[in-house]
């Protein structure tokens, strides 16, 4: 009889043990339903993130590309600017120089004119 009660004691804590690791597995469950939902909005974050980094990315080379184009220009115009001055410079010095013809010119046809 008490093996009975044994065997129905035992029983029934197995059961209650059995009860309990299901009642644990059904946590589980959700823990790692909640994780993999977790994880798969951490992955589509992720993408996003790497898209719009390859995104920047495209648009710092095309803005790099512009910047020396930029630059080339800049380096143009100021050899065209400098190749000015220097025209501009030997333009002055020639006036300079007739100016000085003239008034020599000149200076003669007034002595010869007294």
């Amino acid at each position: 009889m008490q093996e009975s009660r044994w065997a129905e004691s035992g029983g029934k804590e197995m059961e209650s043990a059995v009860l309990c690791s299901v009642r644990c597995c059904e946590q589980l469950e959700m823990v790692l339903w909640s994780l993999g939902s977790a994880v798969l909005v951490q992955v589509e974050s992720m993408s996003y993130s790497k898209r719009t980094l390859q995104q920047f990315t495209d648009m710092f080379s095309v803005l790099k590309l512009e910047h020396n184009d930029c630059h080339l220009a800049y380096e143009e115009l100021r050899s065209e600017y400098q190749r000015l001055q220097t025209e501009m410079q030997e333009v002055k010095t020639e006036r300079d120089e007739a100016t000085g013809r003239c008034e020599a010119v000149g200076a003669d046809v007034a002595a010869e004119g007294d």
